[in-house]
């Protein structure tokens, strides 16, 4: 339960896109979209990256194989 919570504060913050660091939780939500996928996400996208293409928020980029089950839907 608190690791969706941290999903959503994540997301929202990075919805806002201030610039800086990622969200201290993006990192926490990237785990678990990987394990409600049961796939992990590309390691070459950065945390903050990972949770919005993994949720759907922006498009797969091209040419980056490991789409898998994502978007992930909460």
């Amino acid at each position: 339960m608190i690791a969706t919570w941290v999903v959503e504060v994540a997301v929202h913050q990075l919805d806002l896109d201030v610039g800086g660091a990622p969200p201290t939780g993006a990192a926490l939500a990237r785990r678990t979209l990987e394990a409600i996928a049961e796939h992990a996400l590309p390691e070459a996208f950065g945390d903050d990256e990972a949770v919005l293409a993994g949720l759907g928020r922006t498009g797969w980029p091209p040419g980056v194989p490991g789409r898998g089950p994502f978007p992930v839907s909460l």
